[in-house]
């Protein structure tokens, strides 16, 4: 504001000046320099000084004033500062002294933006933005410019100065690249400084990122983003944790992760690094689990289960899954969470070898570990001994389930081993002989059977036969009972059985002592003669001998004397008594005195005798009679039989169900009379009534029915009986019906039977008129039969049930069959209609219905017509089908049929086609049925108006017809006529067609030794033709042009045609717009060469090569390969379309020459050219480290074919060279000063000409051994394993341990590091002896190993099992055992007393004994026995068991102390006393309990009382 007020105040003073005195100054402008805020002018004023001054004006009416300095005498130069950069402003240089004054326009330099950079949160793979702040001054426009590392110019970006963001976005860029960005702010024509940076996009992320999983390692892939790559990271993350993180070379795209933990989740991330910025992805991976440890398969004992432990393995796992194998077939497959140790398999086979298999699956990874297991084999089935002979025993068996491998068999003699002996698996039994056996004696037998070392025993008892007894005879016998004696044989026996036979059937048995001498069979039957038996027992098994006797017989029983009814003898019965009998003899008495006696045989149970006095009293004896010897005596008394009554009379008094009876009375005494009714053997409850009574009456009886009425008289406990008959009324029959049997005069009356009984039926019929007929039918009929009856007439029908004088009558109707119509006749017909008439039916009729059918099928429904109907007409019929016309007379609801048949007219054939089919001689014909039925066609052919020829075809099922006519003129019009047939009716069709022209003969082409040109020619063809018709045709059949040539015409010239092509050519002969058929031949022009042949590629010992196909077309192509010396190396064909080839088994490094010649029918052409092979690599190249740790030696056989040099190039195993030599002859090379266990490469690059080949080799030193191998935490199973790695500046990755015996163990790293120093070694054979080698492993790949360094150790051995210890006496306990699964060499048995601490008892014994019995101990102590395993110097776990010995027995009672008789209670089957405690002392012991031994006396006084009576303790 200053500045405006001043130039105003300056403008006033000029102006002033200039009037008052108008001094003159001139300005000549010479020089002016603009800046950023300031602007310099320098200008001259000749003459006198003058004074100036110089003021800025902008847009926006700012000025600025500068005071000039003048320079020189005319010069003159101002400096104005201040100003706005890239503003345009109006300079005014004013002479103060005349006013005079000079303009010019400058505009100051703009100034670059003072701060500009990328904004790193929009930086993307492919884009950069930049943002800048505003320049000082006046900017028009700011200009960036993206530039490359090349100093390239990518982008342009022009940004107006009032934008009020200062922003600006370069896309499509490159990602991973480093720009330089750089920006100038323009104002009018000028531009400020440019201001650059750099800027990167960001790189792009990996793709596809893979793994594979180990138990403690992943193994990462993935594939490169697109654009610049510097470097990759890669991190290993676990629960958003940096776990591993390592920079890659950009080359790698994999990396492995090491020490990981078995099972986890872990967040694998690739960082893509480039132009100082990162871009990521991730993937996810699982390690696989790790193997369980301690995999022990466990029988415990059983046949059936395998017991399958584990201890967890190391990591994360989500389950197990445990598969059971059976000789490589899978049997059982299960799944178990994570904190399963253990699983039980069961129903499994015994004896038999199987494989478990433990999986561990975490995520969809799993690993497997292998053991196996045998279930203890089964005991063999039904093991018996059996006697085979009185020095041997037969033991037999059946063979156990499961598999087995042998059988061991022990025989003993309480505790000593007779026979010890072994046996294949096949065996089933075994003799046992001549070992010096007892008869009688028992045995002890065991059969051990064995599958894999383990074993299962089964035993069984048996024992020799016995001697008999001598001397046995029968001593007394009575009826049911008699003695024998014997004397006792020398030998061992535990009993007799004594046993009595009759007829070989033993029923009865006795066991005796053994000092029995003889027995009394009791209960038998009288008269019997018996087999006794004396068996002796030893054990099981007997031998006897028997004599035989006879019991007196029986007298008989239930002795009765009858009348049988008969007043005038009597009847005697008896039954014969228990035993056996020979005769009876039978004795009358009448009034003490015997009348009759008889003797009768054995098998008589009966005796009449005859003419006694009525109702007299009579006795009768009989006597049993037995191999001479006879029973007691029998005694039976009887009376004759009384008189019966007379005068019985019998009504009914009109009824169905009532008789009443009357009777006189019976002479002599009568107690009752019992009036009976019955029939046919079905007696009526009987009425009971008093001697005064003489009638009674019966009701509820059958109709009709007969009875037979008897009165019995009754005088004590015998009867006489009285007879008389009478009926009851009879019923009416049931379901009566009538049946017409299809007759028009008949009738059948059938009923059901009447209820009772009846004599016959009578049937009466009659009708409207009166008219009466009556039948007798028999009783056992239930119908009968009408005839010459109306035919249509309703009838009715009685029927009468006769019994006796009795009847009973049932009434129903019935109706005759009416009788069909007369005269039915097909009156007319057509091919859709049919009309039949007829005459009236006799007899009643009701009404008429006609039906129409097709094959006994209806066509149309039921039609009703009246009774006085006599015609029909059908329409809408089939053509030439033949119906029945059924006519149904109708009477109630009988009907009867008659019928016509109609055959409709046929249709006339359809769809008629002719045609020459290709023929020049022949037309056929072909048509469809027009519908309707056919029986045949006659197809006949007519030239003009002559028939030529005719056929008959017969009708088919599908509806299609054919016929061909031959011998015809070719070219010739013919009407064909057909004619159907069905029945006797025919129509007729008619149609034309004409005969095919024939072809012409003799045609040919010729190429006339032209490339464009084709001539055809042909001769005339036979018959009528109007033109000919030419085609030319492709080899593949295209058409490519046709003429038209006049039926005399015999040749004709195709031009233009494609060189090297083959051409068809088609002649048709025409005729009436039919054709003939195709004349063809072939030609074809000369081909071309192939061009552009060119070698696209080579090998060792193949050349590859292609060529552009020559003008035209060709057939094949010949190829042919020449050595250097032009002969010839090889040839083979090609087809046309073959555009390549290649010729293999070539020498490598040679020049061929290949010669391409195109075939096209008879002519050819070719083009050449040199091609040469690829040298050949070496071969059988072969790395060694001969057992060294700093040499290795690579062997190979030169390359084949030309080798100008050979290159070998060792590398280290990170890339670097190591070594390189060439030589020209060279087979093998060793290279010295490596270190040990280190992974080597060799590269061998073959050079022949400017061609190379090359083949690469690996191969690993030999690493350095460990040392010092110990052992500790020696367990039976188990044991640590430590040794000294090698040097650190050597490679080595791992250990590997050998043992022998080799058994299966399991060795287990606990460090999970291949380097550390020691494992745990599990599966141990108890008390084995073990030598174990260590040697250091270096790689996976081309793993080699060091020298072995050894040590031995043995395992403890495992405890005894099933320790059990008991008393033998008093004095001594046995002991024994289950052997321990393990290598051992004997046991320590120790005992002392239980609370002491001192040992009484120490001995060793050896491996085989597995029991022992201690003796001189103390009565009724209570002893703790230990047992120790032994295996060299290890000793196993102490197994104790403790038990008592046995006290002694009480002291006898004495000799009167006993069981009292009179304090006693016997009763048949049980003996009741009791005892007194104090007999027995407690003088040994406490008496703890007593038993009773109950056995059965001979007789004899008890010798030994303690053999019925003890105590236990």
């Amino acid at each position: 504001m200053l500045r405006y007020v001043f130039g105003l105040s300056l403008w006033i003073v000029l102006s002033f000046i200039q009037v008052v005195e108008p001094v003159k100054c001139t300005i000549n402008i010479t020089e002016s320099r603009v800046f950023s805020q300031s602007v310099y002018v320098r200008w001259k004023s000749p003459g006198n000084p003058c004074n100036f001054s110089m003021i800025g004006r902008s847009s926006n009416l700012w000025e600025n004033i500068c005071n000039p300095i003048q320079r020189t005498n005319d010069s003159y130069e101002c400096t104005q500062s201040g100003l706005e950069a890239g503003t345009l402003y109006n300079i005014s240089i004013v002479a103060l002294q005349d006013g005079e004054a000079k303009n010019l326009t400058l505009q100051t330099d703009p100034l670059p933006p003072s701060q500009l950079e990328v904004k790193r949160n929009t930086v993307t793979s492919t884009s950069l933005q930049v943002s800048w702040t505003s320049s000082p001054g006046w900017v028009d426009h700011y200009e960036l410019q993206l530039r490359n590392k090349q100093g390239e110019s990518i982008q342009n970006v022009n940004i107006h100065g009032n934008f009020p963001q200062k922003e600006a976005l370069f896309s499509a860029l490159n990602p991973g690249t480093q720009y330089s960005i750089s920006i100038t702010a323009m104002s009018g024509n000028k531009s400020s400084p440019t201001v650059s940076i750099n800027g990167s996009t960001a790189p792009m992320p990996v793709k596809s990122i893979d793994t594979h999983s180990k138990a403690d390692s992943i193994h990462v892939s993935w594939m490169p983003g697109s654009g610049n790559i510097e470097y990759y990271k890669v991190l290993l993350l676990q629960n958003k944790k940096i776990i591993s993180e390592d920079t890659l070379d950009k080359q790698m795209t994999t990396y492995t992760f090491n020490g990981l933990l078995p099972g986890h989740i872990y967040n694998i991330t690739v960082i893509t690094g480039a132009a100082g910025l990162q871009n990521w992805n991730s993937n996810l991976a699982r390690t696989a689990p790790a193997e369980v440890s301690d995999l022990s398969v466990l029988n415990e004992g059983s046949s059936t289960k395998l017991k399958v432990r584990w201890k967890p393995p190391l990591g994360k796992l989500d389950s197990y899954n445990i598969t059971l194998s059976e000789k490589g077939t899978s049997k059982y497959s299960r799944t178990l969470n994570a904190a399963s140790t253990e699983v039980t398999f069961e129903d499994l086979t015994p004896g038999r070898l199987y494989q478990v298999n433990v999986t561990c699956i975490a995520g969809d990874l799993s690993t497997d570990k292998m053991a196996i297991g045998r279930t203890v084999p089964e005991r063999v089935k039904d093991l018996k001994a059996t006697s085979n002979g009185v020095k041997s025993l037969r033991v037999s068996w059946v063979p156990p389930a499961g598999d087995w491998h042998q059988y061991h068999l022990v025989l003993y003699n309480q505790s000593t081993v007779l026979l010890n002996t072994t046996m294949e698996d096949h065996y089933r039994e075994f003799i046992i002989h001549d070992v010096g056996l007892i008869p009688g004696r028992q045995y002890d037998v065991s059969v051990v059977v064995e599958s894999g070392g383990l074993t299962n025993t089964a035993y069984c008892k048996g024992r020799t036969a016995p001697q008999a007894v001598q001397q046995l005879q029968v001593k007394h016998a009575n009826e049911s009972s008699f003695s024998i004696t014997w004397r006792t044989p020398l030998t061992d026996l535990d009993n007799y059985v004594v046993s009595l036979a009759d007829r070989d059937l033993i029923f009865i048995n006795k066991i005796l002592l053994k000092e029995s001498k003889e027995f009394t069979f009791a209960d038998l039957v009288p008269g019997r003669k018996y087999t006794a038996k004396v068996t002796s027992f030893s054990g099981d098994l007997n031998n006897w001998v028997s004599v035989e006797g006879r019991t007196v017989p029986s007298q008989v029983t239930q002795l009765n004397l009858v009348n049988q009814g008969k007043s005038s003898s009597l009847y005697a019965e008896w039954t014969k008594g228990r035993g056996d009998v020979d005769a009876f003899q039978v004795l009358l008495i009448h009034e003490n005195i015997v009348i009759k006696n008889e003797s009768v045989s054995s098998e008589a149970t009966k005796y009449q005798f005859h003419s006694l006095k009525p109702g007299g009293l009579y006795s009768v004896v009989v006597t049993t009679l037995s191999g001479g010897i006879a029973s007691r005596q029998s005694l039976a008394e009887g009376r004759t039989v009384p008189s019966s009554v007379g005068g019985i009379t019998v009504n009914n008094n009109g009824q169905s169900d009532y008789l009443r009876i009357s009777w006189l009375q019976a002479v002599g005494d009568v107690d009752t009379y019992v009036v009976t009714l019955s029939h046919n053997g079905n007696i009526l409850p009987p009425l009971t009534l008093s001697k005064s009574i003489h009638e009674c009456s019966f009701s509820g009886l059958t109709s009709g029915r007969l009875y037979n009425v008897t009165v019995t008289t009754r005088s004590g406990k015998f009867e006489n009986y009285s007879f008389s008959q009478e009926w009851t009324v009879p019923s009416a029959v049931q379901g009566l019906t009538v049946s017409n049997a299809g007759r028009s005069d008949y009738l059948k009356v059938s009923w059901l039977h009447s209820l009772g009984d009846f004599d016959q039926y009578k049937v009466i019929i009659k009708d409207n008129n009166n008219f009466i007929n009556t039948t007798v039918v028999n009783k056992l009929q239930n119908e009968c039969v009408f005839s010459n009856l109306v035919p249509g007439r309703l009838y009715s029908i009685t029927v009468s049930t006769e019994s006796g004088k009795y009847e009973t009558s049932a009434m129903t109707s019935g109706r005759t069959f009416p009788e069909a119509v007369k005269k039915l006749t097909l009156a007319r017909r057509g091919s859709e209609e049919l009309h039949v008439t007829w005459s009236r039916a006799d007899g009643d009729v009701d009404r008429y219905e006609i039906q129409l059918l097709y094959n006994d099928m209806s066509v149309l429904p039921l039609i009703t017509l009246s009774n006085t109907a006599s015609e029909y007409h059908f329409t809408s019929l089939t053509p030439g089908r033949l119906y029945k016309i059924v006519v149904l007379t109708f009477s109630g609801d009988a009907q009867r049929s008659t019928f016509v048949e109609g055959l409709t007219v046929p249709s006339a054939a359809k769809n008629i086609y002719i045609s020459p089919n290709g023929m020049t001689n022949s037309l056929i014909v072909k048509w469809t049925s027009g519908g309707g039925d056919v029986d045949s066609y006659m197809v006949a052919i007519f030239r003009q108006i002559n028939q030529i020829e005719a056929h008959t075809i017969s009708k088919n099922i599908y509806e299609h017809y054919e016929h061909t006519f031959n011998n015809l003129i070719p070219g010739e019009q013919y009407k064909i006529v057909v004619q159907t047939n069905s029945g006797s009716l025919s129509k007729n069709m008619t149609s034309f067609g004409r005969t095919m022209p024939s072809m012409v003969p003799k045609l040919w082409a010729d190429n006339e030794y032209n490339s464009h040109l084709l001539v055809v020619n042909w001769q005339s063809a036979q018959g009528i033709a109007d033109r000919y018709d030419l085609l030319l045709l492709t080899n593949q059949g295209a058409l490519i042009t046709n003429k038209s040539v006049s039926a005399t015409a015999k040749s004709h010239k195709f031009e233009e045609l494609v060189p090297g092509k083959k051409y068809k050519i088609q002649v048709f002969t025409v005729s009436s717009g039919l054709f003939s058929k195709v004349a063809q031949t072939e030609g074809q022009t000369v081909p071309a060469a192939v061009t552009g042949l060119k070698i696209t590629g080579n090998s060792t010992d193949s050349l590859s090569f292609t060529w552009t196909s020559a003008e035209g077309e060709l057939d094949s192509y010949d190829i042919f390969l020449y050595n250097p010396d032009n002969t010839l190396h090889d040839r083979k064909p090609g087809v046309q379309s073959l555009k390549q080839s290649s010729f293999q088994g070539l020498l490598p490094g040679r020049l061929y020459k290949i010669v391409i010649v195109t075939h096209s029918g008879s002519l050819t052409n070719e083009s050449s050219i040199h091609g040469r092979t690829v040298p050949a690599p070496v071969t059988n190249l072969q790395a060694s480290n001969r057992n060294t740790s700093n040499s290795l030696w690579f062997m190979f056989t030169p390359a084949l074919g030309d080798v100008d040099l050979y290159e070998l190039t060792l590398y280290n195993p990170n890339g670097t060279q190591k070594e390189r030599l060439q030589a020209n002859v060279l087979k093998e090379h060793n290279f010295q000063n490596l270190v040990p266990g280190r992974l080597y490469k060799l590269l061998i690059v073959t050079h022949s000409g400017d061609l190379s080949n090359k083949v690469t080799a690996e191969a690993r030193t030999a690493p350095q051994p460990p040392n010092s191998v110990s052992f500790t935490d020696v367990k039976n199973t188990s044991m640590s394993i430590t040794w000294l790695g090698p040097p650190e500046w050597t490679d080595y990755d791992d250990f590997e341990l050998q043992w022998t015996p080799t058994d299966p163990l399991v060795v287990f790293n606990p460090y999970s590091i291949g380097k550390s120093n020691g494992r745990i070694i599990t599966g141990l054979r108890p008390g084995r002896l073990y030598k174990f080698s260590v040697r250091s492993v270096s790689g996976n790949v081309k793993k080699t190993l060091s020298l072995p360094i050894t040590g031995t150790v043995r395992t403890k051995p495992d405890k005894i099992q099933h320790l059990h210890c008991r008393p033998q006496n008093s004095t001594a306990i046995s002991c024994s055992w289950t052997p321990p699964d393990s290598d051992f060499d004997g046991y320590t048995i120790e005992y002392k007393k239980n609370g002491s601490d001192v040992v009484e008892y120490s001995k060793r014994i050896e491996k085989h004994k597995a029991a022992l019995t201690i003796m001189h101990l103390e009565p009724h102590k209570r002893y703790v026995v230990s047992v120790k395993v032994h295996s060299a110097d290890m000793i196993s776990q102490v197994v104790e068991e403790s038990t008592i010995t046995m006290i002694d027995r009480p002291p006898q009672p004495p000799l009167h102390v006993r069981v009292n008789r009179k304090d006693s209670f016997i009763s048949k089957s049980s003996i009741h006393f009791s005892f007194n405690c104090s007999w027995f002392s407690d003088t040994n012991g406490a008496v703890k309990y007593f038993t009773v031994i109950v056995s059965e006396a001979d007789g004899k006084p008890i010798l030994n009382p303690n053999v019925l009576l003890f105590c236990l303790l």
